[in-house]
């Protein structure tokens, strides 16, 4: 990774909405990953992975392929106006190689942190000890986040350089051969999954059982979808950003028609088709409903930060309402029976104040400057560092976090830190919200945890510095 002292010069103008969707996908990442607590948040912030056999989509399950489909939007400005301009193909495409394997490399780094470290289970009622899994060749030959992102963006530099026609043949033939590789998804509800996979015998099976190169099938190839429909997209706006005028005009009524297009043909292979949405297999339902909320969302700071150019004020309120029909969706659940009472009241206290916070900020500085120019410089600083932030989090979480032992209060004795830092949030917020206080502190936590992270990216944002891969 090298560090820069200044951003790339660019022949076209640097989208905010590109940068923030960025930041705030990596906001949200955190946000899930710590959301494992019962007595503090929802089921389904989580992955819903085989979810008895019905499969689904979360609020975690967007958090990946929104990042593949983000790696894509960026491609058609780097390889035109960034790190690519005035090279060859052939020297693009050595570049891109060079940097997917710097991207699988740090992935392997995480995974062999992670896998090797030592640490504890719960099991019987008490934490027993689990020991982590020597290194060996096998380690260097795992796919995860961090290498599927490397396959992804280094298929997708290689498909940006045909036509564009053989673009979308690239993603329509991954679409339709993972439909026709899986078995229909629909017969599966309340079978253990062990039981299905052990009896499995279709095409998509027998690619999984070649191992490193079957996943890279399997996974990757979907993952390289995801990323070229995300590279679509960045044509589309690369063009509206350096031509203007009539293409700009049409590009975000376009970006919404797209985003609502793939969903439908979601919707329709996931409810007509038997190909259920379902991160786990990554099936072509995941794909086309991720890219296109990915493009919904993406549309949405594109029109507020690139083409409105709102005030900051009504970017705040936007926020607000955002965190308000989050919670309206949380209530929605809560009638179907899926939340928990202990889950529900956090939630409702937590989002109910987030909400409240920002639609009283954006009063505020209604009033104070009216005109000041929206940034959105939290989610903009955490998006200029991304795979930085990312590789820096993830080591710190499996050697620090999740390793480190700080006495907790009362009689919970010792935890991980991160453990410790809820306990300790809860005590402290317990004279206020009483019963409250195991599902606030998480919250809490999570919050601190965000701020951390985010005060490192504003600093690196402040100095101009872009640690590059």
């Amino acid at each position: 990774m090298i560090p820069s002292q200044s951003a790339p010069a660019a022949t076209s103008p640097r989208l905010l909405s590109l940068d923030a969707f960025r930041g705030f996908d990596i906001i949200l990442m955190f946000f899930v990953n710590l959301s494992a607590v019962d007595a503090a948040f929802p089921a389904w912030f989580e992955h819903a992975g085989w979810n008895d056999g019905r499969h689904g989509q979360w609020l975690a399950d967007f958090v990946f392929p929104w990042f593949l489909f983000i790696v894509g939007l960026a491609i058609p400005f780097s390889m035109a106006s960034g790190r690519g301009q005035g090279q060859s193909p052939a020297r693009r495409i050595a570049t891109a190689a060079r940097r997917a394997l710097i991207i699988y490399a740090l992935g392997i780094l995480i995974w062999m942190a992670k896998s090797s470290n030592d640490g504890v289970a719960w099991s019987s009622g008490a934490f027993v000890a689990k020991p982590g899994t020597p290194i060996s060749w096998e380690t260097l030959l795992h796919w995860d986040i961090l290498p599927l992102i490397a396959l992804g963006y280094f298929l997708a530099v290689v498909v940006y350089h045909t036509p564009r026609w053989a673009q979308f043949a690239f993603v329509f033939a991954i679409i339709i051969g993972k439909w026709l590789a899986m078995p229909d998804l629909t017969a599966q509800a309340g079978l253990v999954r062990a039981d299905w996979v052990a009896q499995r015998s279709d095409i998509e099976a027998e690619a999984r059982r070649l191992g490193f190169a079957g996943t890279a099938i399997t996974q990757g190839l979907p993952a390289a979808a995801t990323v070229v429909l995300g590279m679509l997209v960045g044509h589309r706006l690369r063009d509206a950003a350096r031509l203007g005028g009539a293409v700009a005009q049409r590009t975000l009524p376009a970006l919404v028609a797209f985003g609502v297009l793939l969903c439908a043909a979601a919707a329709v292979l996931h409810y007509l088709a038997g190909h259920r949405i379902s991160k786990d297999f990554f099936t072509s339902s995941y794909v086309l409903i991720s890219a296109g909320t990915g493009t919904i969302v993406l549309a949405c700071f594109y029109a507020m930060l690139d083409v409105w150019r709102w005030p900051r004020w009504r970017v705040t309120l936007a926020g607000a309402t955002a965190a308000a029909g989050l919670l309206a969706y949380t209530a929605i659940e809560r009638s179907l029976g899926n939340v928990n009472d202990s889950a529900w009241h956090a939630t409702l206290l937590m989002l109910g104040l987030l909400s409240f916070a920002l639609a009283a900020w954006a009063a505020f500085d209604r009033f104070r400057d009216p005109f000041a120019p929206a940034r959105c410089r939290f989610f903009v600083a955490y998006g200029s560092n991304a795979i930085a932030i990312y590789v820096l989090a993830e080591l710190l979480w499996t050697l620090v976090w999740m390793h480190w032992r700080v006495q907790a209060p009362g009689d919970f004795g010792g935890q991980h830190m991160f453990s410790a830092l809820q306990l300790h949030l809860a005590a402290l917020v317990r004279p206020i919200v009483g019963d409250l206080a195991p599902g606030i502190g998480p919250w809490l936590a999570t919050g601190v945890y965000i701020a951390i992270y985010g005060i490192f990216a504003w600093w690196l944002h402040r100095r101009k510095i872009y640690i590059k891969v």
